[in-house]
């Protein structure tokens, strides 16, 4: 199949209401690159009719951004070399995730992930991942359970599960992306480690668990505090991401407006925040 690829170039600030946005358009995987004060973002799109109403979607966004496009076909024998080109081994804390045409050597306790090329969010490139990546490794010990709300290509589960994690689950509303997720575990051989489910992490989570990752968007994050996941043991820690800084604020009120929780930390990724709250009562 070919594809339509589309390189979107704004401002740094202006890129995450572009992303954001095509979160929102159904979009799963795109590559990031900066250029002095700018952002190009470029997205691979098929030439189907799924990718044809992506596109249409795509142009009613980028009305209300200043920004320029460039759309060009890509012809199928030459979309795995663009990817080859662009996406490259990274190492996160102890955790290395790389595509499976680069052979990167761990050290001492560090663990390989390895993620088909077409993953590009959810790749730990992307700030939001990346910060959640350093955040469970920092609040997960050994053995510690872990629900992951809106897993996605299950990366986030993995890096729980290759640092000691145990009862390590995944939940994902979106029966493609869980589909995707196990096809991840069985190339990484994490199938009976790590559960997958297909529902709502608003009442389809069963259980208790000692840690809870949720890297979605501030609206989601904030239904989930107010829910006061009732399947988050006491002491346990919850980690919101998919926020941009300028919704900060906004956050931090949400947490401190629940009585079952208490902000632990911030932490920074260009224009993203994560943030740990430790379950209080």
């Amino acid at each position: 199949m070919d594809y339509t690829t589309i390189k979107i170039e704004t401002s740094i600030q202006d890129s995450c209401i572009t992303e954001e946005f095509l979160y929102l358009a159904g979009i799963s995987g795109w590559l990031e690159e900066e250029k002095d004060d700018k952002k190009i973002i470029t997205i691979y799109l098929p030439q189907d009719e799924s990718g044809e109403s992506k596109l249409k979607l795509i142009s009613e966004g980028l009305k209300n951004i200043d920004s320029k496009t460039n759309k060009t076909i890509l012809k199928a024998e030459d979309w795995e070399n663009d990817w080859k080109k662009n996406f490259k081994a990274i190492k996160i804390g102890k955790i290395i995730i790389t595509p499976p045409w680069e052979t990167p050597k761990a050290e001492n306790s560090e663990k390989i992930i390895t993620i088909e090329p077409g993953m590009a969010f959810g790749t730990g490139d992307h700030a939001t991942t990346s910060a959640c990546i350093e955040l469970i490794q920092k609040y997960l010990k050994k053995d510690m359970s872990m629900i992951d709300l809106g897993t996605g290509s299950a990366i986030l589960s993995m890096v729980g599960a290759l640092i000691g994690g145990k009862q390590i689950t995944g939940i994902d509303n979106d029966p493609i992306a869980t589909t995707e997720a196990k096809r991840n575990l069985e190339r990484m051989n994490l199938s009976k480690e790590i559960e997958i489910i297909t529902g709502d992490a608003m009442t389809d989570v069963h259980g208790q668990y000692d840690l809870a990752v949720a890297n979605l968007f501030l609206h989601q994050v904030k239904d989930i505090i107010k829910s006061n996941l009732p399947y988050l043991k006491k002491d346990g820690f919850f980690i919101g991401s998919g926020i941009t800084i300028d919704q900060e604020e906004e956050a931090k009120k949400a947490v401190a407006e629940s009585e079952n929780f208490e902000m632990l930390e911030v932490l920074e990724k260009g224009l993203w925040i994560a943030f740990v709250a430790k379950k209080i009562k």
